[in-house]
């Protein structure tokens, strides 16, 4: 079922029918810490605000979350387990960017891809929009990446504001990329999610 939002005021904009893209409204309340079951450890990364993964997710490169989220995001003692697993071929690069992107799902409440996009879309357009976060009152420093999210996809509909526009706009957001049709576990190629963008 669609949900509607509220309109500032009945005058100015229609209600708009939104697709159901939180997977955890949970993760929107704080931020909370993400632990990874290794083998037969459980490693850590820690609770961080939305403007901690702003500033990794914002500028990450194609290949760098991996690294910067995981192992970077751990301890040096836990980030040294992960090293040895990878060292003695229990964990694989392909693994490690799975755990990558289940973390990114995981503290966004969404999945993975639709976060990105999110946070791409408002990075590509913070000129015409960045004020408006200001002008709320919404401070990525006391919010959860999940909670930003909920207020940037609030932002940038009202900012599209046409109920055809707004459809097409979730319509490209909410597409699975490439290989994950039918799951949201597997994990695609980098280049091909950037080619979605």
């Amino acid at each position: 079922m669609a949900v509607r939002t509220v309109p500032d005021s009945p005058a100015q904009q229609p209600p708009i029918d939104l697709p159901k893209l939180v997977t955890d409204p949970v993760a929107s309340f704080k931020p909370w810490p993400i632990d990874v079951k290794v083998g037969a450890d459980v490693v850590t990364i820690p609770a961080m605000d939305a403007s901690e993964w702003l500033s990794l997710l914002m500028e990450m490169d194609v290949e760098a979350y991996v690294d910067d989220i995981f192992p970077g995001l751990l301890a040096d003692d836990e980030a040294q387990i992960i090293e040895r697993a990878l060292w003695d071929e229990k964990l694989s690069l392909e693994e490690l960017r799975e755990v990558a992107l289940q973390v990114i799902a995981s503290v966004s409440g969404r999945p993975w891809w639709v976060a990105l996009r999110l946070i791409f879309t408002v990075k590509a357009n913070w000129d015409s929009i960045g004020g408006e976060f200001s002008f709320r009152g919404i401070d990525p420093s006391r919010l959860s990446l999940a909670g930003w999210l909920d207020a940037a996809q609030l932002i940038l509909i009202r900012g599209i504001g046409d109920n055809a526009k707004v459809n097409s706009f979730f319509m490209k957001l909410e597409k699975p990329p490439p290989g994950y049709e039918s799951t949201a576990d597997k994990v695609m190629d980098a280049d091909a999610f950037l080619s979605m963008m």
